[in-house]
């Protein structure tokens, strides 16, 4: 017959269109990062080769605020309690929202890569850095700059809370 197209495999004719299963769009899944076994909040700590953390979130709820803590022990440190608590402003789907932490003798570097509220137990990273004087906590900007973070800070129990944009904070002991 004239005119009349050859057979074809199924799922290989040039004109099929795009389905969704009666599960839901696995398109949709891929984009949101779930998978089996997964759940709405997930989290991973990290240690890294110099001396500090990182932490990875998943948050696949798109109105939730969850708070996630890091024990000390997960990092590596002999002190007991949290050594970091977070609360992302938002969700991180597919990628995660990360947030790493880095110390020496004299400084702890913050740097966070969504907005979130952010208490760290800098006494408990540094418990060498004397008890009586807080550190600066500053924001690293473009050129070697800083400027000090005041606006929205809360300083108790040595530890310092604070609401973070993304970018990087250091906190300096003795220079306040």
């Amino acid at each position: 017959m004239p005119g009349a197209r050859p057979p074809v495999r199924p799922g290989t004719d040039p004109y099929r269109s795009l389905e969704l299963s009666n599960a839901g769009s696995s398109m949709l899944r891929w984009a949101l990062g779930i998978r089996p076994g997964s759940r709405w909040l997930e989290s991973k700590v990290d240690p890294l080769e110099k001396t500090g953390f990182r932490l990875q979130t998943w948050n696949r709820l798109p109105q939730a605020k969850p708070t996630v803590k890091v024990a000390a022990k997960e990092v590596g440190l002999k002190a007991d309690g949290a050594a970091l608590q977070v609360q992302w402003s938002g969700p991180a789907f597919r990628q995660p929202a990360e947030l790493e932490v880095t110390w020496t003798e004299d400084w702890v570097l913050v740097k966070v890569s969504k907005p979130a509220r952010v208490r760290l137990a800098y006494r408990v990273l540094r418990p060498e850095w004397p008890g009586r004087d807080k550190p600066a906590l500053r924001r690293r900007l473009a050129g070697d700059r800083t400027e000090v973070v005041d606006r929205d800070v809360t300083w108790e129990d040595h530890a310092v809370e604070w609401q973070a944009a993304p970018g990087e904070y250091e906190l300096r002991k003795g220079q306040r």
